[in-house]
């Protein structure tokens, strides 16, 4: 009696040549290249994800931009003081109380800004929304305060202006200016102004693109 003839297992070398193709494994020594690549597909496959299933993203344009403008429709303070140390401008959130917009809590502190860190498509769509619809507000330093010369109560807004690009300096449309009184202590003058009128006031230097 002929005996049979048992049916050759799978070929493992194909399915783990698809399965490489298809999974690409990439290990603490792959070369920079490599892992950049693999950093780029994943972040692309993870934005078509979001553009699917996004209850946000999958909405209407109109929509959207009604969402996006009351985020971004916010007082933004500038935190001048840590420019004393390493002439650096911080950006913040105003702090507000319940009778504002949250009357649940007593006190809370809003960052808007945070929205656009949440995906890439976020970002593309609200990047200078911030800047187009939010107000920017700067004291400027006291008299007292200043060490030398009254020109360096503007120096932190310099600062904050150069080091914006070019289209976000377009967009800023209003940036506040507290001005402080040589002759009354704790009293200002609010001066205001696109971002753009501003560089031309304090002559700023900003990027051509």
């Amino acid at each position: 009696m002929p005996t049979r003839k048992q049916a050759a297992p799978p070929s493992s070398s194909s399915s783990s040549a698809e399965e490489k193709e298809t999974c690409p494994i990439v290990t603490p020594q792959s070369s920079p290249q490599k892992l950049l690549l693999h950093e780029s597909a994943r972040l692309n496959k993870s934005t078509e994800i979001n553009a699917v299933r996004s209850p946000l993203l999958r909405l209407p344009a109109e929509i959207k931009a009604m969402i996006y403008t009351y985020v971004f429709d916010e007082f933004v303070l500038i935190n001048k003081y840590p420019w004393f140390l390493n002439y650096h401008v911080s950006l913040r959130p105003r702090q507000f109380s319940d009778y504002d917009r949250y009357p649940s809590s007593a006190y809370c502190e809003h960052n808007f800004l945070s929205l656009l860190h949440v995906s890439r498509q976020i970002h593309q769509e609200t990047a200078l929304l911030p800047y187009k619809l939010a107000t920017f507000y700067f004291d400027t330093l006291p008299p007292e305060e200043l060490e030398d010369d009254e020109d360096n109560m503007f120096s932190a807004i310099r600062v904050f202006l150069e080091k914006r690009t070019r289209k976000q300096v377009e967009a800023l449309a209003k940036l506040e200016i507290n001005i402080f009184d040589d002759d009354v202590s704790g009293i200002g003058e609010l001066e205001s102004g696109t971002g753009m009128y501003w560089v031309t006031e304090l002559h700023c230097e900003i990027s051509p693109a």
